[in-house]
């Protein structure tokens, strides 16, 4: 019974020492391919500093989704998915929408993005309003929220929108 204690400890100490070496080895050897870093946005993404994450201000790039689809991604000087609206004009009416995927457009060109087709929708109803695209794939409510407390300031909205997706927002919190 001795010999099976023994057996079994030295097995998984081995097998504990052969995983710190993978990992080991891997952080210190791997790179990235060059196909994963396309998939994941090389520089669209930039830490907040508060354990989020945020994107690129003033990035250019394309996503590739798929088979050879392409997108176009520009992000403007503060952060938002589109071109640089500047600062806010006197009467001007300003919302920020924040949110994942959904609002950031994954898979669309950005005036094909939820809040660009807002903001037409609306234009074409009457209603002049600037509507920012401050969606971050991959963010749930939380980080949206603090991603909205973040871009208050700079883009200076009069009004919020949230989005969320139930499918996997309320998985994430």
């Amino acid at each position: 019974m001795r010999r099976l204690g023994f057996g079994l400890a030295a097995t998984a100490i081995g097998f504990a020492i052969a995983l710190v070496l993978l990992e080991t080895g891997f952080r210190l050897f791997w790179q990235l391919p060059p196909w994963l870093a396309e998939l994941q946005q090389a520089g669209l993404y930039v830490d907040t500093g508060d354990g989020g994450a945020a994107l690129q201000p003033g990035y250019r790039g394309t996503l590739r989704i798929g088979d050879g689809y392409t997108t176009t991604v520009e992000v403007d000087a503060i952060g938002l998915r589109g071109r640089d609206r500047g600062r806010k004009r006197a009467g001007e009416r300003r919302v920020l929408m924040v949110g994942d995927s959904l609002v950031f457009g994954y898979g669309v060109e950005g005036d094909e993005a939820l809040p660009a087709c807002l903001e037409r929708e609306l234009a074409a109803r009457g209603v002049e309003v600037t509507i920012g695209n401050g969606g971050v794939p991959s963010f749930g409510s939380q980080h949206a929220v603090a991603h909205m407390d973040r871009l208050d300031e700079p883009f200076a909205a009069d009004a919020f929108v949230v989005c969320g997706f139930v499918g996997n927002d309320a998985v994430d919190e």
